[in-house]
Order: structure tokens, then C-alpha cells, then sequence
């Protein structure tokens, strides 16, 4: 049986979407993966403030010219708020 896949998980398919990359082997992107898949939708929607300040972090230390734009947090915010339904929706 195929492992079932969390908000981490569909939080991550939007982002490289968005802007095309992926974890690299000096970002903390994994292990943010696996803790908001832990914590699950509700725990998302609980520290739903964190997870936005990570990416807003990972986008500006990334680089990434979206994170300067105005409503960048509530794009992220949005982005994560999909991920947690479409986790919802599975479960």
C-alpha cells in the first residue's frame, strides 16, 4: 500500500510549480516536509504562521524575486492553506 501523503507533501508540489525547485542538500526543506506532515492539517492550520515565516525565509535566502513582491506572505499563505485541504481531502 502506497504511503498516504500529508500537507508537507502537497505543499512541496505547489512549490516546484511555482518556482520550479526542489530541497537542495543545504536547506532545511525536508525535515519542514516531514514536520508539517506530522503535525497534519490541523496542526498546520495551529502553526500556520511558522510555516509561512519558513518559506519566506527559504524564498529571500533563495533568492527568489516573488518572496519581494507585495503579497508574497499571502501567496505563501494561500499555497499552504491549499495543500492542507487537498490533504484533507485524502485522509
Amino acid at each position: 500500500m502506497p504511503a498516504v501523503r500529508g500537507p508537507g507533501d502537497y505543499l512541496h508540489d505547489a512549490i516546484l510549480r511555482w518556482v520550479g525547485e526542489s530541497p537542495t542538500d543545504g536547506c532545511q526543506c525536508r525535515s519542514r516536509i516531514s514536520q508539517i506532515n506530522a503535525r497534519g492539517p490541523q496542526g498546520c492550520r495551529e502553526y500556520l504562521d511558522e510555516i509561512v515565516g519558513w518559506l519566506l525565509d527559504e524564498a529571500q535566502r533563495r533568492g527568489w524575486r516573488t518572496a519581494k513582491l507585495p503579497g508574497a506572505r499571502w501567496a505563501i499563505k494561500r499555497l499552504v492553506f491549499q495543500a492542507i485541504h487537498k490533504a484533507e481531502r485524502v485522509e
